[in-house]
């Protein structure tokens, strides 16, 4: 049972941080979307590990305190029932399968589908 999905940062030179979320897998886009969207985090697309500490930060929201739901690692944890989404912090793009939008145009084709 959940609703597993990863989120991998990618810094480069095969570095990577992944979110690994139990319970919000199918809304992780939105929420990420929004999360890229913000002004802390539009202020810092040029510095990758403020970035990820802002979206992470903005994902997890009021969670941070609970012992469950979220995970944090070097690697994908293995269980996802839907793709990683991978938001390579030095490219600036982010990835889900085979598609690919640079981070403005993820944040767009998110608030068009919402």
């Amino acid at each position: 049972m959940g609703d597993r999905r990863d989120v991998v940062f990618e810094f480069g030179e095969g570095k990577t941080v992944v979110l690994y979320s139990h319970w919000q897998g199918s809304t992780l886009q939105e929420t990420l979307a929004e999360a890229l969207n913000s002004n802390a985090a539009r202020s810092r697309y040029g510095d990758p590990s403020y970035l990820c500490r802002i979206l992470i930060s903005q994902i997890i929201g009021e969670q941070w305190e609970g012992a469950l739901n979220w995970g944090i690692s070097p690697e994908p944890c293995g269980d996802a029932q839907h793709d990683p989404i991978v938001v390579d912090l030095v490219t600036r793009q982010v990835r889900i399968g085979t598609k690919c939008w640079s981070f403005l145009a993820f944040v767009a084709c998110e608030q068009l589908q919402s």
